[in-house]
């Protein structure tokens, strides 16, 4: 099953050289919700998503949106359900993100 959606995070702080603690301090939320994140027990809300990215000096789509593996570009020979549902969660994202920046860039 391909994970399209996934972040950096870790590795982000990490080079940024924060701890959880100070980045949750930072983004007004928890250690424990910083560390939910890294470990994908938790998905940000779309703006703590775009504080996070803001913080870490980087955008959201550099944050939060895997590039697509090539072999997954190439037209599939059987459409399994799994695979409609994360294209689907892929597609959501992508409106999310279009429709929070429309709406904060306007």
């Amino acid at each position: 099953m391909l994970k399209y959606v996934k972040h950096d995070m870790l590795k982000l702080r990490k080079k940024q050289r924060y701890s959880q603690a100070q980045l949750a301090e930072e983004a007004n939320v928890s250690r424990q919700t910083i560390n939910r994140i890294e470990n994908d027990k938790y998905d940000p809300s779309l703006g703590l998503a775009f504080q996070l990215a803001d913080i870490l000096g980087v955008t959201v789509d550099e944050l939060f949106i895997n590039k697509l593996p090539v072999q997954s570009i190439e037209t599939p020979t059987s459409v399994s359900a799994m695979g409609i549902i994360e294209f689907s969660n892929l597609i959501i994202i992508s409106q999310w993100a279009f429709a929070f920046a429309d709406f904060y860039l306007d």
